[in-house]
């Protein structure tokens, strides 16, 4: 049998990611270059090929909620 791909809900406040809903465990990793209004300790120099980086908002799962019945909750309502 077939298992369910999961299903990851990003949810993003003042431009900023503040936290992920996923109906499973998963280890995930944001990069966000607009980073206006986001905690400045949370920036990283991402590579962009032959020696360049640019800043970026880096977000490490640090707020992972494992929630199948809040994920279903949000698309349900999405979808209806």
């Amino acid at each position: 049998m077939k298992k369910e791909t999961p299903k990851i809900i990003i949810v993003m406040e003042g431009g900023c990611i503040t936290s992920v809903l996923s109906t499973d465990n998963i280890d995930v990793t944001i990069i966000d270059y607009d980073t206006e209004g986001c905690d400045e300790e949370d920036f990283k120099p991402i590579p962009q090929g032959e020696g360049e980086t640019a800043m970026a908002y880096v977000y490490r799962g640090e707020y992972l909620e494992i929630n199948p019945e809040r994920i279903s909750e949000i698309l349900n309502s999405i979808n209806s």
